[in-house]
Parts: C-alpha cells; sequence; structure tokens
C-alpha cells in the first residue's frame, strides 16, 4: 500500500508497518494511520506498508491449525487465553506447564506450514524492505523506517544486512508516553502505583477499587488524551528529522 506524496517536495519512501503482531499492514486501521503518519513526518515521504510474510494477505499463509475451534481447543485453559492474575505464586506455577504447550504449538505449526517457516522472520523481513526500496526508489537508495510495536526490532537486522543503508528511523513504541511533557509522568506514576497495590491487595473488594482506578488511569495515559496532535506532530517532527539520522 503506497500513500504518495506531492512529488514536488518528495524526498523518498518511509517504509511502516502496524505491529500488533499480525495487524495488516493493508487494512483500513493502517489506511488511516498513514495519513498521520505523512502529517507527522513533515510530507516529504511516500508512506508504504504491507503485509509481512505468512499473514494476512500474502501468500501462501503460515497456518497452525485447520480451523478456529482446534485452535480454541488447542489453547483452552492455558494463560494465551485465559490471561495471567496478579497473583506471582499462582503464575510462576504455571510456567512450566506453559512452556509445554508452546513447544507442541510450535511442533503443530511447523506440521503444517513447515515448508514455508524457513522462509518467514526478521531477517526475511528486513530483506524485503531493502529490495522494495530497491525497486521504488532505485537501487541502493537510503532507507527510511517508523518502527512501530514489535517491529521496532527489525532496527538491528536491517543495519545488519543491508551494509547500513538505513538513512532515519523513527522508533515508535511504548516508551513514546515516557518521553512526552513532563506534566504526563503523573499519570503513568498512579498507573504503576495500581499494578503494585492490585499484587498486595488482600480482597476482592480491594481489587475491584484498584482496578477502577487503574483504568481512569488507563485512559489518561492514552497518547490521544495525553498528546494533543499538535503536541504530537512537534515531537515526532523533531525525532524524526534530527534525532534518529544514521
Amino acid at each position: 500500500m503506497r500513500l504518495r506524496t506531492d512529488a514536488k517536495k518528495r524526498r523518498g519512501s518511509l517504509f511502516t508497518n502496524p505491529g500488533g503482531p499480525g495487524v495488516s499492514g493493508t487494512g483500513e486501521f493502517h489506511r488511516e494511520r498513514s495519513l498521520d503518519i505523512m502529517e507527522q513526518s513533515g510530507g516529504y515521504y511516500d508512506i508504504i506498508s504491507w503485509d509481512l510474510r505468512g499473514i494476512n494477505d500474502t501468500f501462501p499463509a503460515a497456518k497452525c491449525f485447520q480451523s478456529q475451534q482446534l485452535a480454541d481447543n488447542f489453547w483452552a485453559g492455558s494463560l494465551w487465553y485465559e490471561g495471567s492474575e496478579f497473583d506471582l505464586q499462582g503464575f510462576y506455577a504455571r510456567v512450566e506447564s506453559e512452556d509445554v504447550k508452546m513447544r507442541a504449538f510450535w511442533e503443530q505449526c511447523a506440521k503444517m506450514s513447515g515448508d514455508i517457516l524457513p522462509y518467514l522472520g526478521t531477517a526475511a523481513t528486513a530483506r524485503d524492505v531493502a529490495s522494495m526500496v530497491d525497486a521504488i526508489d532505485g537501487t541502493d537508495s537510503d532507507i527510511n523506517y517508523c518502527f512501530v510495536n514489535y517491529p521496532s526490532l527489525l532496527r538491528t537486522p536491517i543495519l545488519l544486512i543491508v551494509d547500513l543503508r538505513l538513512y532515519a528511523l523513527l522508533v515508535v513504541e511504548i516508551f513514546l508516553a515516557l518521553m512526552a511533557p513532563r506534566s504526563k509522568w503523573q499519570p503513568l506514576a498512579r498507573y504503576l502505583k495500581a499494578q503494585d497495590d492490585l499484587i498486595n491487595a488482600k480482597s476482592d473488594g480491594e481489587k475491584a477499587s484498584i482496578l477502577q482506578a487503574w483504568s481512569i488511569t488507563n485512559q489518561k495515559m492514552g497518547l490521544a488524551d495525553t498528546l494533543d496532535r499538535h503536541e504530537l506532530k512537534q515531537f515526532w517532527d523533531f525525532d524524526f528529522l534530527y534525532a534518529h539520522r544514521v
């Protein structure tokens, strides 16, 4: 998916992927997000996104189960479906059984998709980015990448695999909230305290009260609430155009 900028001000292409993992890079969510990324990066780049190998609209797709029902049956009773409580001892007590489950999951994936699994993963994605840049901007052109969520793990492989062709990058992770103006630290402090209080709660009523306060704090921590569009644009423009050039 390619969102073109004004040809007169174009500096190249900016590649991005929504993360998740598993969120489509060509779906409606990222179509809207691409408009924001273009604005926040100054409108100098075509915004390009795609589906990573093995998922969403790519072919062949990696599958581990024949149906959703079989997947539900496999994961039933696991932390993957139930989530983890704030009882640390209860969590640690299940580590071994969950490890066995994950190993069985890998074996199931290898059984159904073993012929394509060697061609999936971080290294393949890094090479795909380099190939797309070569095709769109010309062989050995600079690579510009906006890393969001788990694709931020790609920054090191891209540097290693494509001979330091990475020209500019923007890493957008959960730490973005920590780099916000100082006034935003107070909601974060309340959020972290709520987690600690949940671990030490003595009753269900106390947990419910803490969770209610936690929910309110969590909403305040959302970027849409804590950073207005103008403030966020200023932050990202500086971060992209100067702080992360390599």
